[in-house]
């Protein structure tokens, strides 16, 4: 999945493909098997790219994009 993550604060920012997660129909989360860290100065953009390994058949049913392990994410409804 492609996606861009643009820097809206003041202040730098930085965030983990690694944190990111996949959630489908039945509920299940899933890790990326992508990684890497990057730190973006205000009001830049990164268009990123992200893979999840899920079994045949699954239904992606939302995404969530944290900036960190602590990040409570942005969750964003694949429907």
């Amino acid at each position: 999945m492609k996606f861009t993550v643009t820097n809206v604060a003041k202040e730098p920012k930085s965030y983990s493909l690694s944190s990111q997660r996949l959630i489908d129909g039945e509920g299940r989360e899933f890790e990326p098997i992508s990684s890497g860290h990057t730190s973006l100065n205000p009001g830049f953009s990164e268009e990123e790219s992200i893979a999840f390994d899920v079994p045949k058949g699954t239904t992606p049913k939302l995404v969530i994009f944290k900036s960190g392990f602590f990040s409570s994410g942005a969750r964003v409804n694949l429907d």
